[in-house]
């Protein structure tokens, strides 16, 4: 009788066990990041500020993903400025495990190219699309795409976790880095609300938009623009802003020495680089996002101590380092984790 007892404990054991696995492996967890990595034309051309070309800080940008090791990134700024610099941002990609979707954005030989890059381990790509940031998306309008044609860069990718129940539900993953103009950039986030749900409506799954929204305060437009997406089921993941540290931040933008938009003393700059995120089967999932920014120079500079924001700006000797930053944006990176029949959402 003891016997039977014990062998049916066993088994009860195992049962439990192999339950609480598949559990635990039901959730979907996915690390996105979205970064402009600034390849301007001043920087470019100024002789003094040479140390700023990308070219010089692709070592910087490549020690920082592979600290973050994002599951996917959204770049912002990506062109052909300088000596080789696609091919060798390219070669970058490669050498860290990721692949890339790229689309130019017109015929200069100094167009900007949307870029999304994605681990191969972690994300199956299954098809791409794109549309223009035009009053007419699917050709550009001469009144909104001006001289330098935008476009909006969308992909469906699916997870490779083995066990996760979202391995048959799409991930929309979209990058952006928005016009300059207000009222272009009104158009063009009731456009991309729009495309979004045309492109999805048949297989709704996750979204996440991810980009440089170009919302400077001294336009004071932010808050209106963005609450299209709002409006529209959008979730701010990125809304507070704190490095890993939990040191608090005002923007994302750095600003180099060299650059027109000037930041307040020590001070990031504006809160430029967003990632929203909206669940489109609330019934069947619910999820979680946490954010932080990447704040580190990858230099000795790492070494000093920080409590606040002014600390992150400062050397030493009080002495302004926003140069010594990997680009003159923060990245931001959010995680997400997707649940499946929770019933409400948390976010921090």
């Amino acid at each position: 009788m003891k016997k039977t007892l014990f062998i049916l404990f066993i088994t009860s054991f195992f049962f439990s066990m192999d339950a609480m696995e598949e559990k635990e492996s039901l959730d979907t967890t996915l690390r996105v990041m979205t970064y402009n990595v600034c390849t301007s034309f001043h920087t470019y051309k100024n002789r003094k500020k040479k140390h700023l070309l990308i070219d010089k800080r692709l070592d910087k940008i490549a020690s920082l993903i592979t600290d973050e090791n994002p599951d996917i990134i959204a770049f912002q700024e990506i062109r052909n400025i300088g000596h080789n610099t696609l091919s060798l941002f390219s070669k970058l990609i490669e050498n860290l495990g990721y692949s890339k979707i790229q689309l130019k954005e017109n015929d200069s030989d100094f167009s900007l190219i949307n870029t999304i890059a994605y681990k191969n381990n972690s994300l199956s790509f299954e098809q791409g699309y794109f549309w223009w940031m035009s009053e007419t998306p699917d050709y550009c309008s001469k009144h909104m795409c001006m001289k330098h044609p935008k476009a909006v860069l969308m992909a469906t990718f699916y997870p490779k976790q083995e066990k996760t129940y979202c391995k048959n539900t799409p991930l929309y993953f979209v990058n952006i880095h928005h016009h300059k103009n207000h009222f272009i950039r009104m158009r063009t986030n009731q456009v991309l609300v729009e495309k979004i749900r045309e492109l999805t409506k048949i297989d709704k799954g996750f979204v996440v938009i991810a980009g440089d929204m170009s919302t400077y305060s001294y336009q004071n437009y932010g808050e209106k623009e963005l609450s299209i997406l709002k409006e529209n089921g959008y979730f701010d993941a990125s809304k507070y802003l704190k490095t890993f540290d939990g040191i608090k931040v005002s923007g994302t933008f750095i600003g180099y020495s060299n650059d027109f938009h000037k930041c307040p003393k020590n001070k990031f700059g504006d809160h430029l680089d967003h990632v929203f995120v909206k669940n489109q089967l609330p019934d069947k999932q619910t999820y979680e996002t946490k954010c932080h920014v990447n704040d580190k120079k990858y230099t000795h500079l790492d070494l000093i101590p920080a409590e606040t924001e002014t600390d992150l700006l400062q050397g030493p000797d009080g002495e302004d380092i926003r140069d010594e930053f990997p680009s003159d944006h923060l990245p931001v990176i959010v995680d997400i984790t997707i649940k499946k029949h929770a019933i409400t959402s948390k976010n921090n």
